[in-house]
């Protein structure tokens, strides 16, 4: 099986589908999808993106909330946001948890998440990542 990354027309893998956008992927039966977007920042001090896919910044709303940003919208807000918080060790309370508390904190040019301990205490997470699927 050969994956064959040409810079002009794109990746083609094994079944033959050809993928020239760098954010999506369909086809294939069943479909199959790679991540619209993807982030690693760092949640506590000052908020700073670590490494990330079509995402242009992430704003820092207050205690273990932020807003992620995209490049390049969603074509709706029916998308999927998947993440995981990492605490500091020597101050976090146990697990930290990733949380949207509501449908409008799901918009087609940025998404909002929170983070917190697992009692329920709003936390700024030392590490923060966020995947995206539609």
């Amino acid at each position: 099986m050969t994956v064959i990354i040409d810079g002009g027309a794109g990746v083609t893998f094994p079944d033959t589908r050809q993928q020239t956008n760098a954010v999506t992927m369909t086809g294939g039966n069943p479909q199959y999808y790679a991540a619209r977007a993807w982030v690693s920042f760092n949640g506590s001090g000052t908020v700073s993106v670590r490494a990330a896919v079509n995402v242009s910044s992430v704003t820092d709303l207050g205690t273990g909330k932020y807003r992620v940003n995209y490049t390049t919208a969603m074509p709706d807000n029916r998308y999927a946001v998947s993440g995981l918080s990492v605490g500091d060790s020597d101050t976090a309370a146990g697990m930290l948890v990733l949380f949207v508390t509501a449908p409008s904190d799901i918009q087609t040019g940025s998404v909002e998440v929170r983070t917190s301990t697992e009692n329920g205490n709003a936390y700024d997470s030392d590490y923060i990542s966020i995947i995206v699927f539609r």
